[in-house]
C-alpha cells in the first residue's frame, strides 16, 4: 500500500508541473486574438477525454471480462482491467471482438506492439479473421498484403492530406477511408480538401461525433 502511495505522489508532481507548462506554451504559440479559445480545448479536451476514457473504457472491459486472461507484453498475465488499459490505445482489436462479421488487418509499425497484438489474437481465438503486420501504411509490403480493403481507419497521427496519401492505395475502388480527427477538421478540410480530391480521394464529408 505504501508504494501505491507513493507513486499517487508522483504522479500528482508530474501533473501539477504539466498544467502551468503546457498553458505557457498555448500562450507562446498561439496568437493574441485565438488564446482563450487554445486554452479552453486544452483545459476541454483532458476533461471530455477522462469522461470518454471512463465511458468507452467500461465497454472494453466487459468485452475483455467474458476472456481468458491475455498474456503480457513483458510476461504474466494480464487481468481484464489490464487489458482495457493496453487495447484502449490499439481499437482495431477492440473492434474485431466487437464486430465478428468483420475481417480486420491491423497495421502496427512497432515490434513490440506487434507481438502483443500477435498474442492476444491467439488468446482471444480471432486467427480466422484477424491478422498482424508489423509495417506502416505506406510500406510496399503492407499494400500488397492489405491492399483491396473495403474500409480503412486511420488515428490522426498525420494532416489528412496525407493520411489519405498513405491509405488510397490500401482501399479497392470504392472503398471508403474512416480518419480519427479533432475539432478543428473543418478548418483542415478547408485547407486540403482540394489536395485530397487531386489525390483520387473524391469529395470528403464530416460526420462529428460526441457533439451536444
Amino acid at each position: 500500500m505504501l508504494h501505491d502511495f507513493a507513486a499517487g505522489i508522483a504522479v500528482g508532481i508530474c501533473q501539477a508541473v504539466l498544467a502551468p507548462a503546457s498553458l505557457s506554451m498555448a500562450a507562446d504559440f498561439a496568437p493574441p486574438e485565438r488564446r482563450g479559445r487554445t486554452t479552453g480545448f486544452l483545459i476541454g479536451g483532458a476533461t471530455v477525454g477522462g469522461a470518454l476514457a471512463n465511458v468507452l473504457g467500461g465497454v472494453v472491459l466487459d468485452l475483455f471480462a467474458g476472456h481468458p486472461p491475455l498474456q503480457g507484453p513483458f510476461g504474466g498475465t494480464l487481468a481484464p482491467w489490464q487489458s482495457t488499459l493496453v487495447v484502449a490505445g490499439l481499437p482495431g482489436l477492440a473492434l474485431a471482438i466487437r464486430r465478428p462479421d468483420l475481417r480486420v488487418d491491423l497495421v502496427e509499425s512497432l515490434q513490440r506492439r506487434t507481438d502483443f497484438l500477435t498474442e492476444a489474437v491467439g488468446a482471444l481465438d480471432l486467427g480466422e479473421r484477424v491478422r498482424v503486420w508489423r509495417g506502416r501504411a505506406e510500406d510496399p509490403a503492407v499494400r500488397l498484403e492489405v491492399g483491396d480493403s473495403a474500409w480503412v481507419t486511420a488515428r490522426a497521427v498525420a494532416p489528412l492530406d496525407r493520411l489519405v496519401r498513405w491509405c488510397l492505395p490500401l482501399l479497392r475502388p470504392g472503398g471508403r477511408l474512416l480518419a480519427l480527427k479533432g475539432a478543428n477538421v473543418d478548418d483542415e478540410l478547408t485547407a486540403t480538401a482540394r489536395s485530397i480530391t487531386a489525390l483520387g480521394g473524391g469529395t470528403p464529408t464530416v460526420t462529428h461525433c460526441g457533439a451536444g
